[in-house]
């Protein structure tokens, strides 16, 4: 690790963080057949099968139509939405609530930062500065995205426009099975150096140096207490990579 910025001492991620991040993956699961649709409004994130949970509805109508139920959301300001056909139940937020799997329902938000679809076909959000690395990858699942990984070099180049300055760094979802061991990606896929040819890997951190950032062409080992901003990475076109 060599950038210049002072680094923070935290290393092992809290109780706390680890529960919320478990609670945003298991409460928007939908995010795994979400789709990005795209209207004069704005990006919207569209799951079918999936519904608001009523205990966090802001607002609840009974309404003829998907179509109303939108109007409504535009009308009224939510950031996320839902409809039930079968008992025509709309359901608005003005938060990212907890989505639930509802057979038939169709579930929407807005998300806060504008979405960038990649010359790979992947699909970004980069995140401001957060306190440590747990922090910024809960951000990432609120709307639904994780934090990136590269399985060729047309990603690892998208990766590399968002972090082209030398003092910021910036988490990629790339981290040590043990302070000696192979590198894998969140997901768990082995990197595979073919892929990042294009970036001066270090591994050179001590023992809780066990995560990896990027900044301009380097990709580095660092604390999980580093403040970071991160690359929020989804694949709603379901594409082969």
């Amino acid at each position: 690790m060599r950038l210049t910025a002072s680094s923070s001492t935290a290393a092992t991620p809290s109780l706390a963080a680890l529960a919320l991040l478990a609670a945003l993956h298991a409460s928007h699961a939908w995010y795994d057949n979400a789709k990005l649709v795209q209207s004069v409004r704005g990006d919207w994130l569209f799951a079918p099968g999936y519904a608001i949970d009523p205990a966090n509805a802001a607002i609840k109508l009974t309404l003829a139509s998907f179509c109303a139920c939108r109007s409504a959301c535009t009308f009224h300001g939510c950031l996320a939405l839902s409809y039930d056909a079968g008992t025509q139940q709309c359901l608005l937020s003005n938060a990212y609530s907890q989505a639930i799997p509802l057979p038939g329902a169709k579930y929407m938000h807005i998300p806060k930062q504008n979405i960038t679809r990649g010359a790979d076909g992947l699909y970004y959000v980069v995140t401001p500065f957060f306190p440590d690395r747990q922090t910024a990858l809960a951000q990432c699942a609120k709307f639904g995205f994780r934090n990136a990984i590269s399985r060729s070099p047309q990603t690892t180049q998208v990766l590399k426009k968002f972090a082209t300055n030398p003092q910021k760094c910036t988490w990629v979802g790339l981290k040590k099975t043990s302070p000696n061991l192979d590198l894998v990606w969140e997901d768990g896929t082995p990197l595979d150096m073919n892929a990042v040819t294009s970036l001066d890997l270090l591994k050179n951190g001590g023992s809780g140096e066990m995560y990896f950032a990027l900044y301009q062409n380097v990709i580095d080992d660092m604390s999980d207490g580093w403040p970071c901003n991160v690359i929020c990475q989804a694949n709603f076109d379901h594409i082969q990579w």
